[in-house]
């Protein structure tokens, strides 16, 4: 196999990745993105052959990337990409054995999510102007974030159809395509209602070019990750937050105060479209730390 050859096996990857796998778009472009460097890397073997690579290739490979200074986190996403696309290569036959099947991912601890305290959700709530149908957008996507606990690719993928008003739940579709039916409350109900009567038909005055997704930008099409990422800076630097406002502190705050109010864990798992309660069981220690707050603040005999 040439160098041309190679370079079309992985393009197929990245096919195969995105319409046989259901990869999420985010998903897909690390793993394009990871494994364009790869190929660069072999580029610079003389003569180098994916067929009859040697173990040796991948894994100094990955020795180089933590020579260069990457986190953890980085190179164990490096690793998983390698090993999907070598794991492609074996199941088309194009190998007869997979040369990153002893490379090990190195473990990675979990952080804990930040989360936003309710006061503060509120403040970047009442920080969105409502004089215009911009302003209308940008609450009623604050306000679905917040409530839905949404992926910041499933609330950009959502659309006017997934929005059940009549019964406050809203349909997300998450990692694998796969669906799940969500409640949102009575405020989240009402700006969204409000937003797409009064302010979407607005970003674009020929409706007819218009996306059926709920969130739009001004040209009428659906809402990017970067104008999601713009809209809450933009609010986020208003009320003083700084960096701690993103599109995933909501989902994290969703869990976090429903935890604290009393949700069941198999509940929030459910919500937050979690295939591993242990995924989810990481906000339980979120919500210790509040409990330990509230015992300190309220005990008579806590100091």
């Amino acid at each position: 196999m040439n160098e041309e050859e190679a370079k079309l096996w992985f393009e197929r990857f990245s096919g195969h990745l995105l319409f046989e796998l259901g990869a999420q778009e985010n998903t897909n472009a690390a793993y394009t993105n990871d494994l364009k460097h790869f190929y660069n890397y072999l580029s610079s073997i003389n003569n180098f052959h994916l067929e009859e690579l040697p173990d040796s290739v991948p894994s100094g490979y990955i020795r180089l990337l933590s020579d260069m200074g990457l986190s953890t986190r980085t190179i164990a996403r490096h690793i998983s990409s390698l090993k999907s696309f070598f794991r492609f290569l074996y199941e088309q036959k194009i190998l007869i054995s997979d040369p990153t099947e002893r490379i090990m991912t190195p473990r990675i601890s979990k952080r804990l999510p930040e989360a936003l305290s309710f006061e503060e959700i509120e403040t970047l709530i009442a920080a969105v102007p409502l004089g215009n149908h911009k302003g209308l957008r940008d609450r009623a996507f604050i306000e679905f974030l917040y409530a839905s606990g949404a992926r910041i690719s499933e609330a950009l993928d959502a659309k006017i159809s997934d929005f059940y008003a009549d019964i406050s739940f809203v349909r997300l579709f998450g990692k694998g395509r796969k669906d799940r039916l969500v409640p949102i409350g009575s405020e989240a109900v009402y700006w969204l209602k409000r937003y797409i009567r009064d302010g979407r038909p607005k970003f674009n005055l020929n409706t007819k070019l218009q996306d059926s997704y709920i969130f739009l930008n001004r040209f009428g099409r659906r809402l990017s990750r970067m104008g999601a990422w713009k809209i809450l800076r933009q609010y986020s630097d208003m009320v003083d937050l700084g960096d701690r406002v993103h599109p995933h502190v909501f989902r994290h705050s969703f869990a976090t105060h429903l935890l604290e109010g009393g949700a069941d864990l198999r509940s929030i798992q459910e919500m937050l479209g979690h295939t591993d309660i242990s995924n989810t069981q990481i906000y339980t220690n979120i919500s210790r730390k509040h409990i330990l707050s509230q015992y300190q603040q309220y005990h008579p005999r806590s100091k």
